[in-house]
């Protein structure tokens, strides 16, 4: 063979390598992408996300990876666009699903919010956060009977759900069920004594229940976890 045929045969091969070699895979952009999302840097991790969309148009986590990152950029419009993708592709992928439902809450459209809440029930029956997310956009609703449904099988399925007791509790008070807030705020304070919001709520209970003393009892509490709201309360109400 001629050697300058051999020479560019060679170097051919060596730069079809190369190049195959330096191009990244599906998993190694959602890998970087990743990466980029846990240490905050979310205009990064979009990028990956795009590029491995790029190497794979079919990829439904991508598209679900990328929503959630511009979900935390607070990108809601193009966040539930990238979902509604990824769901179209697998509509299976629940957790397209619950970002998608975060989304639509951030966004203010609490009915479409509950009704992806309710898909990832259905995916997921045991999964608690969606019946706590749930909980509150119909909250937001003021559908407050459903909520604590809601919310009470949230607990069930995650018995230290602080979260979850305080917002049962909340809701609780504004229907008039005193005690009962009351016995949520214990809950949620046992699990975490340092519950600021929990303190103030359970304040709140009380006062309306005519216990003064245990109300500002909660409120002071508040102010030495540093409450301001609890301070105005404390500065109006208590002797």
């Amino acid at each position: 063979m001629n050697k300058k045929i051999f020479f560019y045969f060679l170097f051919l091969s060596y730069f079809i390598s190369f190049k195959v070699s330096s191009q990244k895979t599906y998993e190694e952009f959602m890998a970087l992408g990743a990466q980029k999302s846990d240490s905050g840097d979310f205009e990064a991790a979009i990028n990956f996300y795009t590029k491995a969309i790029e190497v794979n148009p079919k990829g439904d986590m991508a598209y679900s990876s990328r929503g959630t990152a511009r979900i935390k950029a607070k990108d809601f419009s193009k966040a539930i666009k990238d979902l509604s993708k990824a769901i179209k592709i697998n509509s299976k992928n629940s957790d397209a699903y619950y970002e998608r439902a975060l989304a639509n809450a951030y966004y203010g459209d609490y009915p479409a919010s509950i009704s992806d809440f309710y898909k990832v029930i259905e995916l997921k029956p045991y999964f608690a956060k969606a019946y706590y997310n749930m909980a509150l956009s119909k909250g937001f609703l003021e559908d407050y009977e459903s909520a604590i449904k809601d919310l009470n099988k949230s607990i069930d399925l995650e018995p230290d759900y602080g979260k979850a007791y305080y917002n049962r509790g909340y809701w609780k008070e504004l229907k008039g069920d005193y005690q009962g807030a009351v016995e949520d705020h214990n809950s949620a304070l046992e699990i975490n004594p340092f519950f600021t919001e929990s303190y103030i709520s359970r304040g709140a209970a009380k006062y309306h229940s005519k216990d003064k003393t245990g109300a500002c009892t909660d409120w002071k509490k508040a102010v030495e976890l540093g409450s301001y709201i609890a301070e105005e309360l404390v500065n109006q109400l208590c002797d």
